[in-house]
């Protein structure tokens, strides 16, 4: 009797061993699960050139190309600047149609910085790819003026805020408030 039991008992451990190790390597087959972590893009690159010197209060040409990574029906373009620029089209909005994979299309625009300091030009653009519209934004930062004046006139404290240049860090106080 004892040789039975120990005979099933010796079977019975060799059947879970097997069953352990078909699971192991079926865990191990498989191919890794690839996931994408944040927000997927609209399939639209742009790049950016100044064309000529950035100086305060003269016109100042961009050049800017955008490039579908899939074919497109429409490319919407809006442009918007932030005080301190001043544009000399007349057109803001752009529309481009029937654009294929890998295509690029060109905007130059013409502005005016009438400040001196940092000023962007924000810049929208979206893709219809079958019926889908996908959406992408840019900002084109423009200096003008000497930059270390600008970061030196970010220096002078305001309203308890300091610029640490070592770190190009703004520095700003924090309140706390009791509820």
């Amino acid at each position: 009797m004892k040789f039975i039991l120990l005979t099933l008992l010796s079977f019975l451990l060799i059947a879970c061993n097997q069953e352990a190790q078909t699971k192991s390597t079926v865990a191990t087959d498989k191919p890794p699960h690839n996931h994408f972590i944040g927000k997927p893009q609209a399939g639209i690159s742009m790049q950016y050139e100044f064309l000529n010197s950035k100086e305060m209060n003269e016109e100042l040409e961009i050049k800017l190309l955008f490039k579908v990574s899939r074919d497109t029906e429409t490319l919407y373009v809006d442009l918007n600047l932030s005080p301190g620029l001043k544009s000399l089209d007349s057109q803001s909005e752009y529309q481009f149609n029937k654009i294929s994979k890998g295509a690029s299309e060109e905007i130059i625009i013409r502005v005016i910085p009438e400040t001196s300091g940092e000023q962007v030009i924000y810049v929208s653009a979206s893709i219809d790819v079958k019926g889908v519209k996908q959406s992408r934004a840019f900002i084109i930062p423009v200096t003008t003026g000497s930059t270390e004046q600008f970061k030196s006139n970010q220096n002078t404290p305001a309203k308890g805020t300091r610029y640490i240049p070592s770190q190009n860090v703004i520095s700003m106080p924090a309140t706390q408030t009791d509820e």
